[in-house]
């Protein structure tokens, strides 16, 4: 590798192979040889960049990991550290030398190649997609979730008719969201939203009571919500958060992350569905027939167990 030193590349691997413990040991050394392999041809096709500037380009040891944690079907670990728009650059890095042999076919299939707004990242025509506000990185099927950066505060309570409603639906386009169940008649919530609803966001209509956050740019919500009735919750990208569901559920998202919460003292029946991605079969364990039941479908990304 040109004036590269040999122990300048075992340490930056021993970098790297701390971010990966928890993986089997075969595993590890293996993802470690491909990197190191990609490395070595990366460095021979571009002998006028060094290695300290090749590792600033990645990032870091950690960023590294994450992609060797991909390619291996692990999840990815969060990165608190790196800045959005370092993360977004590390990633289009790693992807550069990872396809390099199909860069050709890749520029033709998935441009723009590389695209930037206030609000989002795009790589690879969509491959690998960072929403700022949201929180949200998106590579491929997977999805990672840190704070949201909305600004607005939007709380409020509504008084659910007891006699006449029997369902609740929750709309949203992107969104971070947790829902929690109580005793109580009211239905509550604490946000931070991109811009604040108007009045008509909850509204009742005979039986059933809708809560809109669609037009709003992305929310990030806490909702407590009468345990009597029965949920459809329906989005287009985002994280749910589903504490100790009580009654019947159906959830509908586009892309990011379903996690469910069982209480340990119901039982439920579980019909989960992902198109690309895949369900936590810790879940799939729990789920009996006459229980209650909990219906998710999603298109991109996970069906996941949370722990109380």
């Amino acid at each position: 590798m040109g004036q590269v030193s040999e122990q300048e590349i075992q340490d930056f691997l021993t970098k790297i192979e701390s971010y990966l413990d928890d993986m089997p040991l075969s595993e590890r050394q293996t993802g470690l040889i491909e990197f190191k392999n990609k490395l070595q041809s990366y460095q021979d096709a571009h002998p006028q960049m060094n290695f300290l500037q090749l590792k600033m380009s990645l990032g870091g040891p950690q960023l590294v990991a994450n992609q060797i944690r991909l390619e291996k079907n692990h999840p990815l670990r969060t990165i608190r550290s790196q800045s959005v728009n370092r993360f977004a650059m590390i990633f289009f890095a790693l992807s550069f030398f990872t396809f390099a042999a199909l860069m050709g076919v890749v520029w033709w299939k998935l441009t723009p190649f590389y695209s930037s707004t206030e609000e989002k990242i795009v790589v690879l025509g969509g491959l690998i997609e960072i929403d700022r506000q949201l929180g949200q990185a998106k590579i491929g099927d997977s999805f990672d979730f840190g704070e949201t950066t909305y600004k607005n505060i939007f709380e409020g309570t509504f008084e659910v008719p007891t006699t006449t409603t029997e369902d609740v639906t929750l709309e949203f386009d992107k969104a971070q969201m947790e829902l929690t169940f109580t005793q109580d008649s009211r239905i509550s919530w604490n946000c931070k939203v991109s811009d604040e609803p108007s009045d008509s966001f909850i509204k009742q209509e005979k039986e059933l009571v809708t809560i809109s956050l669609i037009g709003v740019g992305g929310s990030d919500c806490v909702f407590k919500l009468p345990s009597r009735l029965k949920y459809i919750v329906t989005g287009d990208s985002g994280k749910l958060d589903v504490i100790a569901p009580p009654n019947d559920l159906l959830v509908q998202l586009t892309n990011g992350i379903v996690a469910i919460a069982p209480d340990s003292e119901l039982s439920y029946r579980f019909d989960l569905a992902v198109t690309n991605g895949f369900v936590d079969s810790q879940l799939k364990k729990l789920s009996v027939s006459d229980g209650i039941e909990i219906k998710v479908e999603l298109a991109n990304g996970s069906i996941q167990r949370k722990n109380l």
